[in-house]
């Protein structure tokens, strides 16, 4: 009997499909959960697994009951996405478990009534980006620094990237460590990601003076430690630490729609 898609996976299937890919949707297993896509095309060998975040519940809820409603998130990592980081994680070693060419990728889907915070938080959460603020010539310069902070990425090696959807389009997200990083580089879909300029790789960027990357083995707990690092490698001193949440707030107008005669 076939299983049946979610919103969120039929998104994914069909934007492999449109680069050209065969998309084969993998069993369940009885003994343990599995990743969701086998993607192939040519030499290149995915195995994809979907998750996703939809609107917001509770905002809804209070504009429904109240008329209004208010929100304020975090532009930054969360515990609730990286608890879905993990779990794909998971998914993804406990399927071909002894293929060592296959690239392993989560597939997220931010399908909220804010998916630009969704992909942003998204980010946060596997890289452990902190903003960071100097002061430029024509005011406040702010710039990501990767693995400033915990990052899913650095936990799951064997996690090579992610795929990123939303109605923006679609963006690649590579694991600078992990174990496919060689062949993730190599395939047809970091090329044709790359030529969209839809690309989140962390060494590239940084080699465009559009990132900062805290390479070191200090203790993520301790960010003035890690800011220290960071101040020191690229001798900005002025550097400061950025951590912006996003508010909103809706409210409920009614409105009666009158006729008039001509």
């Amino acid at each position: 009997m076939p299983i049946k898609e979610t919103p969120e996976e039929r998104e994914v299937r069909k934007f492999f499909e449109h680069l050209g890919y065969t998309v084969t949707r993998l069993a369940e297993a009885e003994d343990a959960q599995t990743a969701d896509y086998r993607v192939r095309v040519a030499w290149e060998r995915l195995l994809v697994e979907v998750k996703g975040r939809g609107p917001d519940v509770e905002f809804a809820r209070q504009l429904d009951e109240r008329s209004r409603a208010e929100s304020e998130q975090p532009m930054a990592r969360t515990n609730t996405i990286s608890r879905q980081i993990r779990e794909a994680a998971d998914q993804l070693a406990a399927t071909d478990p002894d293929d060592p060419l296959v690239c392993r990728l989560v597939a997220f889907v931010a399908a909220g009534d804010d998916p630009d915070l969704q992909v942003e938080q998204f980010q946060k959460t596997i890289y452990g980006i902190v903003d960071l603020v100097s002061q430029g010539g024509s005011g406040a310069i702010a710039l990501p620094c990767f693995y400033f902070t915990f990052g899913d990425f650095f936990r799951f090696r064997h996690v090579d990237g992610a795929v990123v959807l939303s109605p923006r389009g679609a963006r690649l997200c590579v694991n600078a460590f992990g174990e496919g990083i060689d062949r993730l580089r190599g395939s047809s879909l970091y090329e044709r990601v790359a030529a969209s300029e839809a690309l989140t790789d962390p060494d590239v960027i940084e080699e465009r003076g559009k990132a900062y990357l805290a390479d070191t083995d200090i203790d993520r707990r301790d960010e003035a430690e890690v800011l220290a690092y960071i101040r020191a490698k690229y001798g900005r001193e002025e550097l400061l630490t950025l951590k912006p949440t996003k508010i909103r707030v809706a409210v409920k107008v009614p409105y009666e729609s009158r006729t008039r005669d001509a």
